[in-house]
């Protein structure tokens, strides 16, 4: 049966032009992930896509679709309809239960190749058509085969979305902490104020040992520059160096994990997305497990992560050893 069976493509919806309405542009559309964030409000301008929740977004224009830009609708208000890039192309599932199993359907391989088979136009520019899509062979399964796969595959990706949130409160605590003990140099200046146990020293809820451990290597007092005594200021290379490896596409191995600026998160250094190098055709650069990556192109200075496994990434990451 065709992919049209069970789904409505680009469905018919009106917004009035001029209204505030919840608008996701292709930026806030994730790669590889289920969810979007960073919907905002905007006044309508009567054109470009328009979805409600349980609708599945599709990119269709290169390099987005390649890179795997796409997401399902969740969040709007109770009947509310969003609106977003024109470069975006509306699944809606024709029947209630099938919402998720039309969402993984759109993000498995055999989907997404056939639809970089199908793209048009000039090189750069090229886009896939709803009508292409709407033709997508697909094998008949029972509506209650294809509900069970959806659930089993949301679950997966609830506890995914659970897991990142929490790798996420650790990360603030991190940063709060950072900033705390080498910004604002707290524990020097509580001991400044008198205080001796270690556990207070350290301004957290460390078990005892550790925070015994942890207090003596901070100063019990300012120096005359308003750093830590024994203190000074040097600079990233003191401690750390630039790792350059380069490597020609024809020196990649089949299926080495490749990461590139669209993979990595903003905020976090936790670097949970990647592909597997096919049709690279440019050199790349070389990291290893532990080495901390950042992108070094000014609208992704904010991103950086550490690298959780070997691999390659594009030239416009900086990777440190």
């Amino acid at each position: 049966m065709k992919l049209s069976d069970i789904v409505e493509l680009n469905p018919k919806l009106s917004v009035k032009k001029g209204s505030d309405v919840p608008f996701i542009d292709m930026a806030a559309l994730p790669i590889g992930d289920k969810f979007i964030s960073g919907i905002e409000y905007k006044k309508s301008s009567g054109s470009g896509a328009k979805f409600q929740n349980g609708d599945t977004l599709f990119a269709r224009i290169t390099p987005c679709l390649e890179n795997g830009k796409g997401g399902y609708v969740t969040g709007l208000p109770e009947n509310a309809i969003g609106m977003g890039s024109t470069e975006f192309i509306v699944l809606r599932a024709r029947a209630k239960d099938d919402r998720a199993f039309t969402y993984y359907l759109s993000r498995s391989k055999l989907f997404r190749d056939y639809a970089e088979k199908g793209m048009e136009g000039t090189s750069g520019r090229q886009r896939v058509t709803w009508q292409t899509l709407a033709d997508f062979q697909i094998s008949f399964l029972d509506p209650a085969i294809r509900k069970g796969i959806g659930d089993i595959l949301s679950s997966l990706d609830d506890k995914i979305a659970q897991n990142r949130q929490m790798n996420e409160t650790l990360e603030d605590m991190a940063r709060a902490l950072f900033r705390d003990w080498f910004v604002d140099f707290g524990p020097i200046r509580r001991q400044m104020d008198g205080i001796t146990d270690p556990c207070a020293i350290m301004g957290q809820a460390f078990p005892p040992e550790k925070a015994a451990t942890l207090a003596p290597l901070f100063p019990d007092k300012l120096g005359e520059s308003g750093l830590p005594k024994g203190w000074g200021i040097g600079c990233l290379n003191d401690w750390a160096n630039s790792f350059l490896d380069t490597v020609q596409p024809k020196e990649i191995s089949p299926g080495t994990r490749y990461i590139g600026l669209e993979h990595m998160p903003r905020g976090s250094i936790c670097l949970g997305r990647w592909k597997i190098s096919e049709k690279i055709r440019s050199n790349k650069n070389k990291f290893l497990k532990g080495q901390v990556m950042f992108g070094k192109l000014r609208p992704y200075f904010h991103k950086v992560g550490i690298a959780p496994f070997d691999g390659i990434c594009s030239t416009d990451i900086v990777v440190v050893d």
